[in-house]
């Protein structure tokens, strides 16, 4: 039989990711309730216009690390500063302490190194930066000034 210690916190779980739904669909309904609005709205402007032929625009969270060229700014610094290649996983470590940032937990490690590899992917399109070693892998890749 399981752990009624288990069970509870699955309950839990299970009625937090319902109330999230829950919260979710009513914000659907209220977006498509405003998109409505905005269609009919252009319509009376633009009856000649073809809404199914709109662009959708891409919704982007910004990082709440750092600000806006922040992130990579830091990276050509470190990289500066070490006058070597170094991996991801390093980078990330000494931005994270030029920032004053505590990655006390694996969930925060995670995350903050994953928009290091970002900016380290935007960099390198840039031309800021080059991968170095064979390394296809964006957790063992070594990075490097260009």
């Amino acid at each position: 039989m399981a752990e009624s210690h288990v069970v509870s916190g699955l309950v839990e779980k299970r009625s937090e990711i319902a109330g999230l739904i829950e919260f979710h669909r009513k914000e659907i309904g209220r977006l498509a309730g405003q998109m409505a609005h905005l269609d009919a709205t252009l319509k009376l402007f633009a009856s000649e216009i073809d809404l199914r032929t709109l662009r959708v625009k891409r919704h982007r969270t910004r990082n709440s690390y750092f600000r806006p060229g922040e992130g990579q700014r830091l990276l050509l610094d470190v990289l500066r500063v070490a006058g070597e290649a170094l991996p991801a996983h390093r980078i990330g470590n000494a931005m994270a302490t030029k920032i004053g940032l505590a990655l006390d937990t694996a969930d925060a490690e995670e995350t903050f190194l994953k928009t290091v590899r970002g900016i380290a992917r935007r960099a390198e399109k840039a031309g800021l930066v080059v991968p170095v070693g064979g390394a296809t892998d964006s957790w063992l890749m070594h990075w490097r000034l260009a």
